[in-house]
């Protein structure tokens, strides 16, 4: 079993992809890690925090990257994350339109989608069939 670290940065994915699909039966145990249990801090993220996305990306302790762009604090998030990861790092909204992935595209990110798409793009990236 693979164990797969993912940096969420944002309330809400768990409920909507973690507790309902068998990561087991692809072979992946999923870890969460979480930087704030405060609803305000995904919206304005602090400097302290953003910090601390920079050290874990860039110290590859973690596997995957999901941010909530919550009004436009996924942004500066998005910033701290080390541009290795880049490529496994997902966005994500409840809605949202092409044109708001502009600035996430520029700064070399790739995926983006729904709550309801996240367990498709998470498959997409590990290669994985659930």
């Amino acid at each position: 079993m693979e164990k797969i670290r993912i940096l969420l940065l944002t309330h809400f994915i768990i409920t909507t992809f973690w507790k309902y699909t068998d990561w087991a039966a692809a072979g992946y145990e999923l870890e969460a890690v979480s930087l704030s249990n405060s609803f305000d801090e995904y919206y304005r993220p602090s400097l302290s925090m953003c910090e601390e996305i920079r050290e874990l990306t860039s110290q590859h302790q973690v596997d995957l990257v999901i941010i909530g762009n919550n009004l436009g604090g996924g942004l500066k998030m998005a910033a701290f994350v080390h541009e290795d990861l880049l490529p496994k790092t997902v966005v994500v909204w409840n809605s949202y339109r092409d044109e708001e992935t502009v600035p996430y595209a520029k700064m070399g990110i790739r995926h983006f989608g729904t709550r309801d798409q996240i367990t498709q793009i998470i498959q997409n990236i590990l290669g994985a069939s659930i």
